[in-house]
């Protein structure tokens, strides 16, 4: 794809570049119908450079306003520099080839990002030209061709500017959802090992069980209890996976708290640095809880992220909710 872009662009330029020199070389063929031919070499030199540098000197679509000056510059020069050269010979059809050549730089300098500074010298050259020639030349010079040729190019700049931004809007949802992709990758491998390295510690005391044929203390009993609901929280819990709250849970059921993770995709669009701030906070107010049974889960659809509630056995309302 970069690289049809690429040959469009440098195809776009050889055309603007062709139609350009075009003019250049009415002038040039045309050198015996000037009495001074001093001038219209000036005005050939000055209109060639600046039209190589607006089409080819910039790799941006917008050129510097530096550029954009100098053919300000060239189009105020060039009517004064052909009309001295004229002098007192009769006009031909191309003795105004500087006009078309004026409208054709303007045109290039509107597509590239300065229409403000192409209808300016657009406004020069209508005022040089009549101040030339009378209101008669407006239909015999070229004039209203110049000017038709800017306002399509100014059309033309809309139309790329507003493709460029498009673009540009794409490749920057491309990235965010690559990175968001990249994101929930790590997290899912993240869990996964740690389910790994649960079930590995789990391997050792489902061996002493059999070994022992169920004959275990209370205490292999309780720490057999707390590793099922840790492995419970890693499958229903998902993105409350997050080692501060799987300690605190721990702890929390250790003192005889009941506690339930429910993850059913309500932090599915939280960036990492929020949802590690809201966790952060359902592990602070889970270290209060000193009895009864705590639920903390996150529901899709909801204006809330994640709630928890935490309620004794026998209490009217719940010592603790929260909608966070």
């Amino acid at each position: 794809m970069l690289q049809v872009i690429s040959l469009s662009s440098r195809a776009l330029q050889f055309f603007a570049g062709t139609f350009g020199l075009y003019h250049a070389i009415l002038g040039f063929l045309n050198l015996s119908s000037y009495e001074f031919q001093f001038p219209i070499w000036v005005a050939l030199f000055l209109y060639l450079v600046a039209l190589v540098m607006t089409v080819f000197y910039w790799s941006e679509l917008k050129v510097p306003s530096w550029i954009a000056s100098l053919n300000l510059v060239v189009a105020v020069l060039l009517p004064l520099l052909v009309t001295a050269g004229i002098g007192s010979y009769p006009t031909t059809p191309f003795t105004t080839w500087y006009v078309a050549a004026i409208g054709t730089l303007l045109a290039i300098t509107a597509v590239r990002g300065h229409n403000a500074v192409a209808w300016i010298g657009v406004g020069f050259l209508i005022l040089e030209v009549v101040a030339w020639g009378g209101q008669q030349v407006i239909f015999n010079s070229g004039l209203l061709g110049a000017v038709l040729l800017v306002m399509g190019a100014q059309a033309a700049s809309r139309a790329l500017s507003q493709s460029e931004k498009l673009a540009q809007e794409f490749r920057e949802r491309a990235l965010a959802t690559d990175a968001a992709t990249a994101a929930k990758t790590a997290a899912r491998a993240e869990r996964e090992s740690r389910i790994n390295q649960t079930l590995a510690g789990v391997l050792p005391q489902l061996q002493s069980i059999v070994e022992s044929r169920g004959q275990i203390t209370e205490q292999e009993k309780q720490l057999a209890v707390l590793t099922e609901a840790a492995l419970r929280d890693r499958i229903r819990g998902r993105n409350l996976d997050y080692e501060p709250l799987n300690q605190e849970v721990r702890l929390a059921r250790t003192r005889g708290v009941e506690v339930q993770l429910l993850d059913d995709g309500g932090l599915e669009e939280l960036g990492e640095a929020e949802l590690r701030a809201l966790l952060d906070r359902v592990t602070l107010e889970l270290a209060k809880v000193q009895a009864g049974r705590v639920v903390i889960r996150s529901v899709a659809g909801e204006s809330w992220s994640l709630s928890m509630a935490a309620i004794r056995k026998g209490a009217e309302q719940p010592d603790l909710f929260l909608r966070l």
